[in-house]
């Protein structure tokens, strides 16, 4: 009479659990189950199945060891899963450097390893718990390498602005020192330019002199003409000394200004090279405040990056509080399938044998009718007879006695279909009681789906659905048959019993 539980009930369990995690979980998980699915549908003919019952105990052990690789591997993975950060959700090429395309081409190598994961998952059976973890785990060595890579580039942009920032320093020295020799070199301009203009004074002063003394010398020809003066030679003589002195010192003068001419020169070559180191200067200071702003948007997105990171991290830890919680509720609901079959099946053996009971009260009564109506058939025939038989006495003691062992037997059965009711009565109780202990497992399932995220707004619907696929397992389990059968045979010894000792 044990009817097997449904095949789909482990895989129910399995994607109760997929359901829980992620979409992407449930896409691993469904596409295994479509696999072994197509595996059993291409299964050759000739192989004879197994039997009910043998089908549906493999199914449950697989379903129960199932059940405990899952528990055994969360509680392993969740001490190492909870000190790492899911992942850093990355821009796509933030540098333009091509860096988003080798991304690309990083997920596209993790893709055929949980393939080939997949593939073992159907060789082993079903676990998406671990699919997901691995999963997590990929991403999280992927978001490291990242986070190893953009630290990297930190350190390599913050050498390189400590290399511009001394450049700086020393293009600001040197730019002091030119600024001094430019004041330097001003000083002596204004110097060499004042000595200048003394000697074209002192120039122009000897010329007015020469004039002068032409002038002088015109006078004195014109005056010794007509007076005896001293000869010319000797007033020309000392005149033309000055003459010679003045004549050396202008050489020397002209000399000098050359000099300062070609010092000028010099200078505004040297001011000229000093514009344009200025203007370098410029120039890398301009570059240095272009690399601080990219040094500082560097910063803010290093910023976002770490605020990404801690909001994954917190969603790891939920996913963590999660799984455990999934944890708590397979253990709950496997307990709930283990007491609700058992009960299940208690219930059911105490309905066969109150159903029987009852039955074998009808044939019992009946029998009591029928015992009744020929002891009654008896007396009439034995009071005849011993009417006929010269009017002789009855043998009432014997009647009474026989009548007497009648009653006695018919007490004894009465008996028995009261102990069968309260029996039954408190088999009703205990189902009455096991039905309520099912319905606020449910309860509690329910209330504890419902504060979960909005991700799992379907875990209620499958719970209720794993309930309804444990009802109809544990109506399967044969829990008590062999209690029944002893039962009956006792019961139909005593009949039976009853039935000969009636008949002698």
């Amino acid at each position: 009479m044990g009817l097997s539980p449904p095949a789909a009930w482990p895989w129910a369990v399995s994607f109760w659990l997929v359901s829980s995690l992620s979409a992407e979980s449930t896409r691993l998980s469904a596409l295994c189950t479509l696999r072994s699915f197509s595996a059993l549908a291409q299964r050759p003919s000739s192989i004879q199945p197994p039997s009910p019952r043998v089908r549906s105990y493999r199914d449950y052990c697989c379903c129960a060891g199932a059940c405990a690789r899952v528990r055994e591997r969360l509680i392993s993975t969740a001490g190492v899963a909870s000190s790492f950060p899911v992942g850093i959700t990355a821009m796509a090429d933030p540098y333009g450097d091509g860096k988003g395309f080798r991304q690309q081409q990083q997920r596209q190598k993790l893709k055929p390893a949980l393939e080939v994961e997949d593939f073992i998952n159907l060789l082993h059976g079903s676990d998406p718990v671990r699919v997901e973890l691995t999963r997590l785990e990929n991403e999280l060595q992927y978001k490291e390498k990242e986070l190893g890579e953009a630290q990297a580039e930190i350190k390599a942009l913050r050498l390189s602005e400590r290399a511009r920032e001394k450049a700086v320093e020393d293009l600001t020295e040197e730019l002091t020192k030119v600024d001094e020799k430019l004041k330097l070199t001003e000083s002596l301009l204004e110097s060499k330019n004042l000595e200048a203009k003394k000697i074209n004074d002192e120039k122009k002063a000897a010329l007015a002199a020469q004039f002068a003394a032409e002038a002088t010398l015109r006078r004195v020809h014109a005056a010794q003409k007509d007076d005896d003066m001293p000869p010319i030679e000797a007033i020309l003589a000392p005149l033309e000394a000055e003459l010679k002195l003045a004549r050396l010192e202008i050489a020397k003068l002209q000399d000098d200004n050359r000099a300062l001419d070609r010092l000028t020169k010099s200078k505004e070559a040297a001011l000229l090279e000093a514009e344009r180191t200025v203007q370098i200067a410029l120039a890398k200071a301009s570059l240095v405040d272009d690399l601080q702003n990219k040094n500082q948007e560097l910063m803010k997105q290093i910023e976002i990056c770490q605020e990404e990171n801690k909001i994954l991290d917190r969603m790891h830890r939920q996913k963590v509080a999660e799984v455990e919680k999934l944890t708590q509720t397979v253990r709950e609901l496997e307990e709930a399938v283990l007491a609700g079959g058992a009960a299940a099946n208690a219930v059911r053996d105490y309905q066969r044998k109150v159903q029987e009971m009852n039955e074998e009260r009808k044939t019992l009564d009946r029998e009591l009718a029928r015992a009744k109506v020929s002891a009654n058939r008896v007396a009439v025939v034995v009071a005849n007879e011993w009417k006929d038989g010269n009017d002789k006495v009855m043998p009432v003691k014997q009647w009474l006695e026989e009548r007497r062992i009648l009653q006695g037997e018919m007490q004894q059965l009465r008996d028995k279909l009261s102990i069968a009711e309260r029996a039954a009565r408190s088999e009703a109780q205990l189902k009455d009681k096991f039905q309520l202990r099912l319905k606020v497992l449910e309860e509690g399932l329910r209330m504890s789906t419902t504060r979960a995220n909005n991700m799992r707004s379907s875990v209620s619907t499958t719970t209720t659905t794993l309930v309804n696929h444990a009802k109809g397992a544990s109506k399967s389990f044969d829990g008590g048959c062999r209690s029944l059968d002893r039962y009956k045979g006792h019961i139909n010894g005593t009949v039976g019993g009853y039935s000969i000792r009636f008949a002698v």
